[in-house]
């Protein structure tokens, strides 16, 4: 009920200013108005009609903007990089995107997942684009069996010389292609 009256209390607190603005610039030009001329009496009660109203739309633009902030925050505990995750229901994969980006160079080119949520966690790596050359692919869901199969087999090969990496725990990786930048 009370969304339901906001609008029309706003109306009626403007309305009000409106009126008390009147009143006030009455009290203030009577018998006043024959010294200091009609037009300066129109333009100080414009101002003075104005400032009340104006005043109210500027509270209300402040409450607004900090309403839309509160909004905005990230849920306790998730950084702002990693909002977006939190808001995909995948605060899960921040952990992963972490460990991802100690294993990926800075300067990779990958390829395997078109989520702009997945690249913003990702930066400054970049997602390949359509046609070009991707030097690693990334699996936030699960490795293809294949990869699995040659992860286990490099395992005991230094990082320098492995081509599939995958997270500790799960069946997240990431695949590099050919040799290592």
């Amino acid at each position: 009920m009370a969304e339901l009256l906001v609008p029309y209390s706003d109306l009626v607190a403007q309305v009000a200013a409106v009126a008390l603005a009147c009143a006030i610039a009455a009290l203030v030009l009577r018998g006043r108005i024959d010294r200091i001329g009609y037009a300066r009496a129109a333009a100080l009660t414009v101002a003075a009609l104005m400032g009340a109203v104006g005043l109210g739309n500027l509270w209300a633009a402040v409450e607004g903007a900090a309403d839309s902030r509160e909004a905005l925050k990230p849920p306790p505990g998730v950084s702002y990089a990693q909002k977006c995750l939190a808001d995909q229901s995948q605060p899960h994969l921040s952990d992963y995107f972490d460990w991802l980006r100690g294993v990926m160079p800075a300067d990779a080119i990958y390829a395997g997942t078109g989520d702009t949520c997945h690249a913003f966690q990702l930066l400054p790596r970049v997602p390949a684009r359509p046609g070009q050359a991707a030097g690693w692919t990334v699996y936030p869901g699960e490795l293809p069996p294949e990869a699995l199969r040659q992860a286990e087999r490099e395992r005991a090969l230094p990082d320098a010389e492995r081509t599939v990496f995958v997270y500790p725990g799960t069946e997240h990786g990431a695949v590099r292609q050919g040799p290592p930048e």
